[in-house]
């Protein structure tokens, strides 16, 4: 019988253990337009695609549901704005995380 109360199971809002953490970025979408709070690009810009591919380096899983999270509130804040959706946000947000593994360059491939 061990000793004291058993520890918790984890609920689903904390991630587990060796999940990629989420580091806060000089990158920020700016809502709800999604352009870069900092330098004014579609978000995610060139520079937070980066910081992304190193932050979830260890899961691309991770990486695509975060992203695809950005997505699907990108084109509520369209819609909810009353301004069309922009071209191709799939392409945006999900087409060049699927293109590159996690934490991997185009200068890192054959």
């Amino acid at each position: 019988m061990a000793d004291g109360p058993a520890s918790p199971a984890p609920t689903p809002t904390e991630p587990p253990s060796d999940a990629a953490q989420h580091n806060p970025t000089t990158h920020p979408p700016s809502r709800p337009s999604w352009r870069c709070e900092n330098c004014g690009k579609p978000w995610p810009c060139e520079q937070r695609r980066e910081e992304l591919l190193a932050e979830f380096r260890r899961d691309r899983l991770a990486l695509l549901l975060y992203l695809a999270a950005h997505l699907v509130d990108a084109v509520d804040d369209f819609q909810e704005h009353g301004t069309d959706v922009a071209p191709d946000l799939y392409g945006r947000f999900m087409g060049w995380a699927r293109r590159h593994p996690a934490g991997t360059a185009d200068s890192d491939r054959p």
